[in-house]
């Protein structure tokens, strides 16, 4: 009976396992379309926070290729730690690089009085991400209960 029961939840963590990787492609997918969209909108529009939205989705690449990573060695506890703290110091690290860009960004735009334009394809990226990452947080969130 124990040995079954083993077997079954091995199958199941396996599968839960698949999906998770699953949703981690179609997160880093997503992020790095976001991310080039707002990148470029941004760059064209002269807007720091749509620029500074693009990076922090290629953050959240960084961080989804860590994930992907961690889980490859999820049966070794040793290798498994030694990602994670490896994970945060690299996704820590990419978050202090982005508030120093946005910070440094902002100062020198008050100084020069510079005014961002609007931008279309920010406005409709907003919109779609407002629509697409609540669905997938809660896919994420799915087989967690």
């Amino acid at each position: 009976m124990y040995a079954w029961r083993m077997a079954e939840l091995t199958m199941d963590r396996r599968q839960i396992a698949q999906r998770g990787k699953r949703l981690e492609y179609f997160t880093i997918a997503w992020n790095t379309v976001e991310g080039l969209v707002a990148v470029i909108a941004g760059a064209f529009a002269g807007s720091i926070s749509l620029v500074g939205f693009g990076i922090d989705s290629f953050i959240e690449v960084v961080s989804g290729v860590a994930v992907l990573w961690r889980m490859s060695v999820d049966a070794d506890i040793h290798d498994r730690q030694k990602n994670e703290k490896l994970s945060l110091k690299i996704v820590g690290s990419c978050f202090i690089a982005l508030a120093v860009y946005i910070g440094y960004e902002s100062i020198t735009g008050l100084i020069s009085r510079k005014v961002p334009e609007s931008s279309l394809a920010g406005i409709i990226l907003a919109i779609v991400a407002l629509v697409v990452m609540p669905l997938l947080s809660r896919a994420k969130k799915a087989r967690r209960k």
